[in-house]
C-alpha cells in the first residue's frame, strides 16, 4: 500500500493558471447520453459501469482486488442522477477490522489517458488514507506495487493518485483534492525518503459528503527523455480545478509538493514523467484504503468506525471523456398553420360575429386535437387564432363587446384540448382588457389553464393594439423555458435576443407575415439568423402556410409549405444542439454560456436612445403618423378593398373607362399600400392595351 501522506502540502488560497479556461468540454460522454454505449467507443479503453454479476464476477473483470472475507464489497442501488445505472458499488472501510478495499486493472499503454469516475462518500465519513491512483509501470504489472518512500527511476514508473487531505484538520473530512504524485522529478522528504509529492489546486475545492461527484484526470506523458512537457489536468463536476504543465507559475516546492500561484511564485520546470518512452500509462487502482493514522495525522478524535465509498461509471480513454451527458429530452413540437378565415366587418353586431368566432373556434380545436394525438408537447396557432381582426377594423367602438367572450371561448375549449393530451397550447389573438387592445400570444398549460402571456411590443404604425413593455419567458418542466413573439416583432433583432438572454431556449414566433420587408429571401435570412445568432429553437407559425421550425444553428427542422390547416410538426431537444466552438476557443457544449459572457454591453448605449443619429439623418424620408397610418389601414381593411373588388369588377365587365376612374382614384388615395400599388398595375394593363 501506499505510504500515507505524512508531509502535506500547504494548500494557499491562489489561483490555478490555465493556458485557456473553458467553463464547458465536449467529451466522449456527449455523444452517449446516461454513457449507454460509451464503453464500445473506439477511443474507451476500459468501462465498468457493476450493472452485470455478482460482487465476485465483477472482481473477475479486474486483474486484482482487495475485498477482506469477500465482506468489504456490496452491490448499492444508490447511483448517480442520470447515469442510467441501476447499481454502483460500494466498500466499506471499518476502522479496526479493514482498510477497505480496491479493484486494480491494465489497460493498453497510452501516452495520454484520461480517467473518469462517480463517487460518494457517506455523510459521516473520516480522512481516507489514499484514493484512486492512475499511472503506469514498465513492463506493466498484474497487481499494484506503489513502492511508498522510494522515487521512480523514470523508466519503471509514474503514479498520481486523486487523494483528499485534511491537511492535519485544517479541512473537516474527507477533506480537500490534491494530487498525491510519484515521477522521477519528485523532491525528497524531509526524513529523507520520497513520499508523494502534493500537487495542489489553486483554491482548495472540498471534497463533499453524501453526494456524488464526476472526477476526472488526465496524464500526458512527456514527448521525449528529454523534454519536461508532461501534463496533468484534474476536472471536478465538469470543471478544470488544476493543470500543471511547464511554464505555469508555482509556490515554492519541497519535498511535500508545491502549489500553483497567480502572483509572484516562479515558473513551473515541467513534468518529466519518464525517461524511456516505453513508460506508458497503463493501470488504474481504484482505491478506498482508511486507517486510524490518517485520523490521528487530521486530530480527528472519536471517527466514524464504518466508512462507505460508492464508485460508479468508471471510463479509462484515450479522449477527454466529460460527466455524464442527460438522456436527450426530445419532444415533439407543431406549429399549425391555420387556413384565414377571418371574418368580414360587414357582420353587423357583437353578437353574430361571436358566432363566426365560434364556428372558426370549432376549426382550431379539431387541429389542436388532432396534434394532440400525434404526440405533440406544444402545439402552436397563428396570429389571430380567432379571426376577428378585420371585423375589429370596421368596429372600433365595440371590439369590446366581443374579443372580451371571444377570449374566454378561446381559453376555455383550448384549455380543454391541452389538459386532455397534456399538451402545452400557445395561442394569439387581440385581446382587450382595461378598455385597451393588446395583440396577445397566450401559453396554455397542461392543466388547462393559462400560463402566462407576452403582449406584442411592437405593433407596425398602422397597427392599433397598445404595445407590450417586456419578453416574459416560461419554464416548462421537463421541457426547457419558452419565450413567445408576434409578427413585426421579430424584424427587431432585439425581441429574440431579449428573450435569449432572460433563458428562452424556444421562440414561437406567432404571424401572418414575414421576418424582413425585403422580401422572401431576406426574410428566410432573418429566420435563420434569428435562431443562430442566439442558439435557440425559432418556431414561426404562419396563418395559412410557410411555417417553419428552425434549430440553433440555422438549419430547417420542418416546413409548411403553402398547405392551409398543415400541422407542422419535429422532433427536438430543446437543450441540445448547441455544441459549437472556434479554433482557439475551443468547442463549448451549449455556446450559450460563452456568446452571452462576451456581450460588451458598455457599447451599447445607442440601442436606448429613442432618436439616434439615423432618424436625423432620414429627417425627410416620408412616414406617416401612427393616426395617419391607423386610419388608413383600417379603410384599407374594409372598404377600400371593397372599392377595389368592384374596380376589377367593371372591368372584367368591360367597363374600361369607368373601371380606370376609380383605379386612379384609388392610386392617388391608398398610396403605398396593396391597394394603391394594385391600382397602378391595374392602369398600367388598361393603358398597355
Amino acid at each position: 500500500m501506499l505510504q500515507h501522506k505524512s508531509h502535506f502540502c500547504p494548500v494557499f488560497a491562489v489561483l490555478f493558471i490555465l493556458s485557456f479556461y473553458l467553463p464547458c468540454y465536449a467529451g466522449l460522454a456527449d455523444k452517449y447520453p446516461s454513457d449507454e454505449g460509451i464503453a464500445n467507443d473506439p477511443d474507451v479503453l476500459f468501462a465498468e459501469n457493476f450493472e452485470e454479476g455478482t460482487v465476485a464476477e465483477i472482481c473477475k473483470r479486474w486483474d486484482s482486488f482487495k475485498n477482506k472475507d469477500g465482506k468489504v464489497m456490496a452491490i448499492s442501488d444508490d447511483v448517480p442522477a442520470g447515469s442510467g445505472s441501476s447499481r454502483s458499488l460500494q466498500i466499506t472501510g471499518t476502522l479496526g477490522e479493514n482498510s477497505g478495499g480496491d479493484l486494480y486493472t491494465n489497460f493498453p499503454g497510452q501516452d495520454k489517458a484520461y480517467l473518469r469516475f462517480y463517487t460518494k462518500f457517506a455523510a459521516d465519513h473520516a480522512y481516507e488514507h489514499h484514493f484512486v491512483c492512475f499511472g503506469g509501470y514498465n513492463p506493466p504489472s498484474p497487481w499494484p506495487d506503489p513502492k511508498a518512500g522510494s522515487r521512480p527511476n523514470g523508466d519503471d514508473r509514474v503514479q498520481i493518485v486523486i487523494d483528499p487531505i485534511g491537511q492535519h484538520g485544517k479541512y473537516s473530512p474527507p477533506g480537500i483534492w490534491t494530487l498525491y504524485s510519484y515521477w522521477s522529478e519528485m523532491k525528497i522528504s524531509a526524513d529523507g525518503n520520497y513520499w508523494g509529492n502534493c500537487l495542489c489546486p489553486a483554491e482548495p475545492k472540498i471534497v463533499p459528503r453524501d453526494k456524488w461527484i464526476c472526477v476526472e484526470l488526465m496524464i500526458k506523458m512527456n514527448s521525449a527523455p528529454d523534454k519536461a512537457d508532461g501534463e496533468l489536468t484534474l476536472w471536478i463536476d465538469g470543471e478544470q480545478i488544476a493543470h500543471f504543465v511547464k511554464g505555469v507559475k508555482r509556490g515554492n516546492w519541497t519535498g511535500m509538493g508545491f502549489d500553483l500561484v497567480e502572483e509572484g511564485g516562479e515558473p513551473f520546470e515541467g513534468l518529466l514523467l519518464r525517461t524511456d518512452n516505453a513508460l506508458k500509462v497503463n493501470y488504474l487502482w481504484l482505491e478506498h484504503y482508511i486507517d486510524e493514522g490518517a485520523q490521528r495525522q487530521n486530530n480527528l478524535e472519536n471517527p466514524n468506525r464504518v466508512n462507505r465509498v460508492w464508485f460508479d461509471n468508471v471510463v479509462v480513454a484515450r479522449k477527454y471523456i466529460g460527466p455524464i451527458a442527460p438522456k436527450s429530452k426530445t419532444v415533439k413540437i407543431a406549429a399549425i398553420q391555420a387556413k384565414n378565415r377571418t371574418f368580414s366587418y360587414k357582420v353587423p353586431t357583437a353578437q353574430e360575429a361571436l358566432r363566426k368566432v365560434r364556428s372558426n373556434l370549432d376549426k382550431v380545436v379539431e387541429l389542436a386535437d388532432k396534434a394532440g394525438y400525434m404526440g405533440c408537447r406544444i402545439t402552436s396557432l397563428p396570429e389571430d387564432t380567432l379571426g376577428t381582426f378585420e371585423w375589429e377594423i370596421g368596429h372600433p367602438e365595440n371590439i369590446g363587446e366581443l374579443l372580451v367572450p371571444a377570449e374566454k371561448a378561446m381559453l376555455k375549449r383550448l384549455g380543454e384540448v391541452a389538459a386532455k393530451h397534456k399538451m402545452y397550447i400557445i395561442c394569439c389573438n387581440d385581446c382587450f382588457d382595461g378598455g385597451k387592445v393588446y395583440n396577445s400570444a397566450i401559453l396554455i398549460g397542461t392543466d388547462g389553464k393559462e400560463i402566462g402571456r407576452f403582449n406584442k411590443v411592437h405593433p407596425p404604425v398602422f397597427e392599433a393594439s397598445t404595445p407590450g413593455n417586456s419578453f416574459p419567458v416560461f419554464d416548462l418542466p421537463g421541457i426547457g423555458t419558452v419565450g413567445m413573439c408576434i409578427c413585426y416583432d421579430i424584424v427587431m433583432p432585439e425581441t429574440t435576443r431579449a428573450l435569449a438572454l432572460a433563458g428562452a431556449d424556444i421562440v414561437f414566433h406567432l404571424t401572418m407575415g414575414g421576418a424582413s420587408l425585403a422580401g422572401r429571401e431576406a426574410s428566410m435570412a432573418c429566420f435563420k439568423a434569428r435562431a443562430a445568432e442566439n442558439f435557440i429553437y425559432v418556431v414561426s407559425t404562419f396563418r395559412g402556410g410557410n411555417s417553419l421550425i428552425i434549430s440553433p444553428k440555422a438549419e430547417i427542422l420542418a416546413e409548411g409549405g403553402r398547405e392551409p390547416d398543415a400541422i407542422v410538426t419535429a422532433d427536438i431537444d430543446i437543450q441540445g444542439d448547441r455544441l459549437a466552438g472556434d479554433a482557439h476557443g475551443g468547442t463549448i457544449t451549449d455556446y450559450r454560456a460563452r456568446l452571452f459572457r462576451e456581450r460588451n454591453t458598455k457599447a451599447y448605449g445607442i440601442l436606448l436612445d429613442e432618436n439616434p443619429p439615423i432618424l436625423n439623418k432620414l429627417k425627410d424620408v416620408y412616414v406617416p403618423t401612427r393616426a395617419e397610418a391607423i386610419a388608413l389601414s383600417a379603410e384599407v381593411g374594409t372598404t377600400g378593398a371593397a372599392e377595389y373588388n368592384e374596380a376589377e369588377r367593371l372591368l372584367r365587365a368591360g367597363k374600361v373607362a369607368e373601371a380606370k376612374q376609380r383605379f386612379e382614384k384609388m392610386a392617388e388615395h391608398f398610396g403605398t399600400t396593396w391597394i394603391g400599388r394594385a391600382s397602378r398595375n391595374q392602369l398600367k394593363k388598361i393603358d398597355e392595351q
